[in-house]
């Protein structure tokens, strides 16, 4: 993605090196004040951020570690919010610190027909690729890097009620060169799956239609 675009009541963690914060926002727009009554400490010499607020995320001498989750659930075609990890770093601290924030994670798109009654889509990838898990986020004159600490090749994408339309799983970035299995369960307890691979070595599979 290359905007965000807040709503009031998002909520981001400030990570100062001393305390891990939840900061809210009362507005909606691209560019909104998120504020907190606890504050950080007064000792911070700069703050890494996180979107959404997340309690785990880990805060290290030379970055941050965070979750990418291997468990999405949604009950439109929305993106579970949850899933769309962004990460944002700045110093030095100001009263009014501006953060912008990038992805960690890249984006897996699919169509499932209403007739289908899927309810759960699993993926999976091979040749250690990870699809989620725990990442190392640092900041190196002002570009973003990122390492899988802890990864999974799994992700469970679930819906409340059967899926109809087209769906975007937050997923981190891979190039799936051994494939992908797709795994179905439909409302009605059947099951299928499928393998999916790139047309070449140099594909990404970027969206898939059932």
């Amino acid at each position: 993605l290359t905007q965000i675009m807040w709503k009031a009541g998002d909520s981001i963690s400030i990570l100062d090196g001393f305390t891990n914060v939840c900061y809210v926002t009362s507005e909606g727009g691209r560019k909104v004040t998120f504020t907190s009554e606890s504050g950080i400490s007064d000792e911070a010499l700069d703050v890494y951020a996180v979107y959404p607020c997340d309690s785990t995320a880990r805060r290290l001498e030379d970055g941050l570690e965070v979750i990418m989750p291997s468990s999405q659930r949604v009950d439109t075609t929305v993106m579970d919010p949850k899933a769309s990890v962004t990460v944002a770093y700045a110093s030095p601290l100001k009263t009014e610190t501006q953060l912008d924030f990038d992805n960690i994670c890249s984006y897996f798109k699919f169509t499932v027909p209403a007739e289908d009654k899927i309810v759960q889509v699993i993926l999976e990838a091979g040749n250690d690729e990870w699809l989620a898990g725990t990442v190392k986020a640092a900041y190196a004159d002002g570009e973003l890097q990122t390492e899988v600490v802890e990864g999974r090749n799994r992700i469970v994408f679930s819906s409340g009620s059967p899926m109809s339309g087209t769906y975007v799983i937050a997923l981190l970035p891979c190039v799936l060169q051994d494939g992908l299995n797709v795994g179905l369960k439909s409302a009605d307890g059947r099951s299928a799956t499928h393998h999916v691979i790139a047309k070449d070595e140099n594909d990404v599979i970027s969206a898939l239609t059932f």
